[in-house]
């Protein structure tokens, strides 16, 4: 997977560790991919295991309460932190 700017997202096979799906989201160059990245997640099947990573800035300020519970949702913790690995 190249890596771009913004939050990258790998989901993996539970079982086998295959890649399932991946995308980047630069959310600090556009507003709407904040909405696309949670929607990203939120149609994440249960039990694939999800992998977030931060290259620059992520757009915190382009990031509300709707885009942190996607990432609960995948196993966040309540207060992110930048770095974590999240499962679904």
């Amino acid at each position: 997977m190249t890596v771009y700017r913004g939050l990258n997202v790998m989901i993996l096979n539970n079982v086998t560790g295959a890649v399932f799906k991946s995308q980047y989201f630069d959310i600090l160059g556009s507003a709407p991919q904040a909405d696309s990245f949670a929607n990203y997640l939120n149609s994440t099947p249960q039990g694939y295991i999800v992998m977030i990573s931060n290259l620059d800035h992520c757009g915190d300020g382009n990031m509300s309460d709707i885009h942190f519970a996607a990432m609960r949702a995948c196993g966040a913790p309540s207060t992110f932190v930048k770095g974590s690995v999240v499962g679904r």
